[in-house]
């Protein structure tokens, strides 16, 4: 008899016990529900300051979204359980505030980066809205899809010259696309396995750049 009461003692407390834990655990939120945002990575400046304030608020609303799931439906939007619709909806939302939030912030750690290496907001802009690596848009931006060939001349025509005086052999660099350059632009692409048209496009650019970068 004693035996079966202590038993029935046990099972209480242990009731007791667990219901206390739930109200403990509805009022306790992880603190991981806090999304911090990188006020010292990020540029503030970037060109598009909405998505600048889009990515505070989204930092913000991170936390207060997780929260309210928890306080108002004791769901962990980290961990749903996946029987539960409701649970499966509010972490599938989460998971797209994390998405949305990381994405754009990638764009302003990526901004400030460019920035400290010279680049400016206008550049920046025409860098995202071209989908070109940050490398080549000195050259697509004097291009502009034109190709150069003997007798052009013009600032991309020295730029070119430019580079290829540093990988190629030193050459007149006046702006003026001369036999001398297109020599040595057909050495290069010669050089490359590519074909010896002597025209600079914007493959050959890519080229030259990609060496560019290697030998810096």
């Amino acid at each position: 008899m004693k035996k079966v009461l202590f038993l029935l003692i046990l099972i209480m407390l242990g009731t007791i016990g667990y219901n206390q834990y739930r109200q403990l655990r509805k009022f306790s939120p992880p603190n991981h529900y806090d999304y911090e945002a990188k006020t010292k990575s990020i540029d503030v400046n970037y060109y598009d300051m909405q998505a600048v304030e889009r990515y505070f608020e989204l930092c913000y609303e991170i936390g207060r979204f997780a929260r309210q799931a928890w306080y108002n439906h004791g769901i962990d939007v980290r961990f749903p359980d996946e029987s539960k619709p409701q649970s499966v909806q509010a972490s599938l939302h989460y998971r797209q505030l994390l998405k949305e939030v990381k994405l754009l912030e990638a764009r302003l750690i990526q901004s400030k980066e460019l920035k400290s290496k010279g680049f400016d907001n206008r550049a920046i802009r025409y860098i995202e809205e071209n989908g070109i690596a940050p490398q080549l848009y000195h050259a697509h931006r004097l291009l502009n899809g034109k190709t150069l060939h003997r007798g052009d001349e013009g600032e991309a025509v020295w730029y070119i010259q430019k580079l290829i005086a540093k990988q190629y052999k030193p050459i007149r660099i006046d702006g003026i696309f001369s036999q001398e350059t297109e020599d040595a632009v057909k050495a290069l692409q010669t050089k490359w396995n590519m074909y010896p048209s002597g025209i600079v496009d914007m493959d050959f650019v890519n080229k030259l750049l990609q060496n560019h970068d290697r030998n810096e």
